[in-house]
């Protein structure tokens, strides 16, 4: 999964989390049990986007690098 494609599942399912609190707030028992499994799918998510995070990180230092190898001269 990619790194835009994981943060937006991360919002949507935060915005879902978000929409069943006051539900569960008032008393709504199947609004909390929603709450719980879509906190589950979040920590799924979340553990995924912070892999992708690392790898786009290492992305962006690896072409760093290669640019900085470029303008070196070789003595």
């Amino acid at each position: 999964m990619s790194f835009l494609k994981t943060t937006e599942e991360l919002v949507f399912l935060l915005k879902e989390i978000l929409q069943d609190v006051p539900k569960a707030l008032k008393g709504n028992k199947t609004a909390g049990q929603r709450i719980r499994l879509r906190t589950i799918a979040f920590c799924k998510v979340a553990k995924e986007w912070r892999k992708a995070s690392l790898h786009q990180i290492k992305k962006k230092k690896s072409k760093k690098t290669a640019a900085l190898r470029k303008k070196k001269p070789l003595l």
